[in-house]
């Protein structure tokens, strides 16, 4: 086998280089994109936990009121 010549050699790393390069480009953005989506993810679960404190809070309201019914019947 002939071995490459040094302009060969140079277009096949020309070619490695930007192969390399492509990789790493989409690496980093799928590790944007997962940086994303667990921003998204930790603002969704942020505001599940503000509505469960909020129904916490109408439920011991309903629960006080519902005592005081009670208190009042006695």
């Amino acid at each position: 086998p002939a071995l490459p010549d040094a302009q060969e050699s140079r277009g096949l790393g020309d070619v490695y280089k930007r192969q390399l390069q492509s990789q790493l480009q989409s690496q980093h953005l799928t590790l944007e994109q997962e940086q994303e989506q667990e921003q998204e993810l930790e603002q969704e679960l942020e505001q599940v936990l503000a509505l469960a404190q909020e129904q916490e809070l109408v439920l011991a309201q309903v629960l006080a009121l519902n005592s005081c019914q009670k208190l009042k019947k006695i």
